[in-house]
């Protein structure tokens, strides 16, 4: 049935990453619809068995350390996951319960944490007004990443000490337009003013000891050429002594629909140009089944 078809494809991915030398697994715990673990909050994948559980233990079994990405904001709306739309009270309440809950079951090798961030919303401002106290409202915007990724960071590190914290940030933190000690990039996303969320701070004060960094851009990219953005990056990471690694687009290799990605050798390149840079710790693979078919 599809239960033995789910089980098969675990185990198949689990072979490949070990037939690919990897030496870490990466796991979603949640898509659009479902988590894939056994959740308090939002409704699971799978009555049967618990595909997380599964995961950890085979990749252990096979001598694979296991990372998981925690999407902070899921929430359940009664039909899937979506993001919490505010900051307030309910949604750290929510935090704690969810994942406080996840942490007792579960023992990756580490978490890296995604969705932490807060793009200024069309209620952003009625939500302030109805929760944010005595606070301005510039400080309330700012403040909400930073407490969310506190009581996150603070659980783990209580509950389960063996666990690494991390996160995944957006290429960049800001534009050197934006602030003196940003980057010489172009992308029309800073975490820093359009995310609310000062991710450089937070690892200068000790809330992750990792860091994974969506370094899509190819090597000639013109607006995030990868270099530009693992170099920044790295250099933060090793000031902090918190490891970096890059999230490659192994999914548009040989895709001449991105700039630079149509040549089958960039991944290979991109590789090669990580090693010069001290802070980093790795890479991480976007797409399994793209390396699977271009290991190179």
């Amino acid at each position: 049935g599809s239960t033995q078809q789910t089980l098969a494809q675990l185990e198949a991915a689990l072979d490949a990453a070990k037939a690919l030398d990897m030496n870490t697994v990466l796991v979603g715990t949640s898509t659009a619809d479902f988590a894939a673990y056994d959740s308090l909050t939002r409704p699971a994948a799978n009555a049967v068995f618990d595909p997380l559980d599964y995961l950890i233990t085979g990749a252990r079994s096979r001598g694979l350390y296991v990372y998981c990405f925690y999407d902070l904001k899921a929430t359940y709306d009664g039909v899937g996951l979506v993001t919490y739309p505010r900051f307030d009270t309910a949604l750290m309440n929510d935090v704690e319960k969810e994942l406080g809950a996840f942490l007792e079951k579960y023992a990756p090798d580490g978490l890296f944490f995604t969705n932490y961030d807060f793009p200024e919303s069309d209620t952003a401002f009625a939500d302030y007004l109805s929760c944010g106290g005595g606070m301005s409202y510039g400080d309330y915007l700012d403040g909400a990443s930073r407490q969310l990724v506190e009581l996150a960071s603070n659980l783990v590190r209580e509950k389960a000490p063996a666990v690494q914290v991390g996160l995944v940030t957006e290429p960049q933190w800001a534009t050197t337009k934006e602030n003196e000690a940003g980057q010489n990039t172009l992308d029309p996303y800073s975490m820093l003013t359009d995310g609310h969320c000062d991710v450089k701070a937070m690892l200068e004060d000790g809330l992750a000891d990792m860091i994974a960094v969506k370094a899509f851009g190819s090597l000639t990219d013109s607006k995030i050429p990868f270099e530009r953005i693992v170099k920044w990056w790295s250099e933060l990471a090793a000031e902090n002594e918190v490891r970096m690694y890059a999230i490659h687009a192994a999914d548009r290799m040989a895709n001449s629909t991105y700039a630079g990605w149509g040549s089958s050798d960039q991944m290979t390149k991109q590789a090669i140009t990580l090693e010069s840079h001290k802070g980093c710790g790795g890479s991480i693979f976007y797409g399994l089944a793209s390396m699977k078919a271009d290991p190179a």
